[in-house]
Parts: C-alpha cells; sequence; structure tokens
C-alpha cells in the first residue's frame, strides 16, 4: 500500500512540473500580446520574461534551506500560492506594474515549485532519479505543447483577452495546492528533516565540482529560454503566419520530449549527455539561420528542441550527486542559477539587441560553451 501511495505521490509531482509546462508555455506565447497591451514591440517581450525570472531567482535561494529545515511539501505548498496570487494579479492588471508585481509572484513559485519538486523526486528514488527526472521534464513538455496553440487560438478566436488564460491557470493550481495540503503520504525527506544538517544555499558554492555544473545550468537555460519565447516572432518575421509560428513552438517542445525519452535510458551516462547535447543545439541553430522556407526552419526548431531534451535534469542530477543527503539545498542553487539564466538572456540577447538573428546566433554560442566546460566536469572530479 505504501508503495501504491509513493506511485501516486511520484505521479502528482510530475503532474504539478507538467502544468508548470502549461503555464510558462501559455505565458510565453501570450507574452507580445502583453507588451502590445502598453504599446512595445514584440521585442520587448524578453523584458516580461525576465520579470518572471527575477521573482524566481530571488526565492529559490531561500527555498531550498527552508525545504531541508521544515520539509520539501511544505515549501511547494507555499510556492504554489505564490503562483495563484500572481496569476490573479496579472489576470486583473490593466496596469503595467501591477502586471510586473503579478509576473515577479509568480516566478517566486514558480522556481520553487520546479525545484523543489524535483528535489523530492530524487530524494523519493535515488537509484533512477534520472529517469523520474526525465519523466517528470517529459510531463512539463507535454504541458507545453498545447499550450502556445491554445494560447493563440483562445486570443484570436474573440473568446477573451489574454487575462482570461491567467484565471484558467489559476483556478489549475487550487486543485494542486489542495492535493498537496490534504494529501497525508510521508515523503523519505520529511522523516529526516533536521535543522542541524541544514547548511547555507552559498555553502554548496564552495564545491568546485557543483560550481560547474550550476555554471553551465544558467547558459543552458540562456538558450532553452530564448527558443520557445523567439521562434513565433522569427517565423512571422520571415514571412509566415503567427499560427505557424504557435505550431513551431510547440514543435520545439515535442523534440524535447524526444530527446527526454532518451534520457530516460541514460541513468549513470549523464557526463555523455552534457557532450552531446549541446553540439546539436549549435547544428539547429545553424540550420534555423540558413534555412530557405518554412519547412527547413521547422526541422531547425526540432532539432533545436531535441538538443535542449535531457540536458536541464542531467545536470540536476549530476548536482544532487555532489550533495546527496541536501538535495533542496542544491536544486535551489541550481534553479537559481537556472532563473539567473533566464533572467538575464532573453533581455540581453532578445530585447537589447532587437536582432533575431542575433539572439539565434548567440544561442549558438551559449551551446558550444557548454560543449567546452562539459569536458572540465571529469577532470574536477579526478582532482578532488
Amino acid at each position: 500500500m505504501k508503495r501504491q501511495y509513493k506511485w501516486i505521490f511520484n505521479g502528482a509531482i510530475c503532474m504539478l512540473i507538467g502544468m508548470l509546462g502549461i503555464f510558462s508555455s501559455s505565458f510565453q506565447s501570450i507574452a507580445n500580446r502583453m507588451a502590445a497591451q502598453f504599446g512595445q514591440p514584440v521585442t520587448a517581450i524578453g523584458t516580461y520574461i525576465s520579470v518572471w525570472a527575477a521573482g524566481s531567482f530571488i526565492s529559490v535561494f531561500f527555498s531550498g534551506t527552508l525545504a531541508d529545515r521544515i520539509g520539501k511539501k511544505k515549501v511547494i505548498i507555499g510556492a504554489i500560492t505564490f503562483i495563484i496570487v500572481g496569476s490573479l494579479l496579472v489576470a486583473v492588471s490593466r496596469w503595467q506594474m501591477l502586471t510586473l508585481i503579478g509576473l515577479v509572484f509568480m516566478g517566486m513559485g514558480f522556481g520553487p515549485s520546479e525545484a523543489i519538486g524535483s528535489a523530492l523526486l530524487t530524494d523519493e528514488n535515488p537509484i533512477n532519479a534520472t529517469r523520474w527526472m526525465s519523466i517528470s521534464q517529459i510531463c512539463f513538455c507535454i504541458g507545453a505543447i498545447a499550450a502556445p496553440i491554445a494560447a493563440v487560438w483562445y486570443c484570436t478566436a474573440g473568446f477573451g483577452t489574454y487575462q482570461n488564460i491567467f484565471y484558467l491557470s489559476a483556478i489549475g493550481f487550487v486543485v494542486m495546492l489542495a492535493f498537496f495540503i490534504f494529501n497525508q503520504y510521508e515523503t523519505a525527506c520529511e522523516k529526516d528533516v533536521n535543522t542541524s544538517r541544514s547548511i547555507h544555499p552559498l555553502d554548496v558554492m564552495r564545491n568546485g565540482h557543483f560550481r560547474l555544473y550550476a555554471i553551465m545550468i544558467f547558459l543552458y537555460v540562456g538558450y532553452e529560454s530564448i527558443a520557445p519565447a523567439y521562434i513565433k516572432a522569427f517565423f512571422v518575421e520571415t514571412g509566415s503566419t503567427e499560427a505557424l509560428g504557435a505550431k513551431a513552438i510547440s514543435l520545439f517542445w515535442v523534440s524535447m520530449i524526444a530527446g527526454r525519452l532518451v534520457g530516460i535510458f541514460m541513468n549513470g551516462k549523464e557526463e555523455l549527455g552534457i557532450k552531446v547535447f549541446p553540439p546539436i543545439v549549435f547544428s539547429a541553430v545553424c540550420v534555423l539561420l540558413l534555412a530557405g522556407s518554412s519547412e527547413m526552419r521547422l526541422a531547425g526548431v526540432i532539432l533545436f528542441g531535441f538538443g535542449c531534451g535531457p540536458l536541464w535534469p542531467m545536470l540536476f542530477v549530476l548536482s544532487s550527486r555532489v550533495f546527496p543527503y541536501r538535495t533542496g539545498s542544491a536544486y535551489a542553487v541550481m534553479m537559481a542559477f537556472s532563473s539567473a539564466g533566464y533572467m538575464i538572456f532573453p533581455v540581453l540577447l532578445g530585447s537589447f539587441v532587437n536582432n533575431l538573428r542575433v539572439t539565434f546566433a548567440g544561442c549558438a554560442l551559449l551551446a558550444l560553451s557548454i560543449f567546452g566546460l562539459s569536458f572540465l566536469s571529469k577532470r574536477i572530479k579526478e582532482s578532488i
């Protein structure tokens, strides 16, 4: 019976992360409408994405230590509450400042939900951590596939404004909140909560191997955050319809699933994975930029998503092996670096350069940087 409850709880975490995929992908696909409401060009969407990421960056540092002290499930409950509040603020807002405050609140809930939810999966499934992390991220991708098409269809079909989508999101997260509040399953990490063993998140940064993974996740999120946010704009700029651009975003997430299905079978081969997948992204950007037709651009998008694939869960699992007894703090710092990449690169490579071809060329350079850093991992491990 306990094993059955554990599977239900694992499934609920995967469902939560799937909802985060719906949430983030919907937001990215309608961020241009958010910018247009306040009289800004399409390249300004990077600013809204970065504000969201700033909220995540603020919260995840503290959520790790808090999770190790009071239990991860309680932190998840608090994080979901922030998402609900932020969604409602954006839904009712007609002023840019209130919208930005709502985005900060959403980010403050989003980051800890994904980071601590992932840490909880790792704690509950230590032997198959990469497998469960890949499954949860597949759920994230599944959630993200239909969301852009549905969101754009909803807004263009005249059913309502983009704010209504945030009302629907709030309702969905209320259901998840009720599950985690009333579920009585006691997780392994809750049994082992011990404030004397808790470490400050910054303490993990003293480890050189961990620092390498943190830098790599920062660079990785740089191009993973740009792809779904700017693919649609790139397709429209190159003569395609907005509907085809939305489908391209969905194809990106479909190919992410394919990559993460590969990741399920790479338990113990994570070091190889972080060498193989970044060059695929570099190749994808070359196809995307040099393509002379919509079909070739779609091929580039598919290759891009596959190259992103399992890298995020692999880097998180590798970081957890550096601090196996404090995954809350480790994952919180990794999520902080992830959020920092989400906060900086959409503005730096998107809004700031104001040129979509340069934006995607920057993604290629980030992928090459990770490929180079991956060769340091084994050297650092051998020196410890």
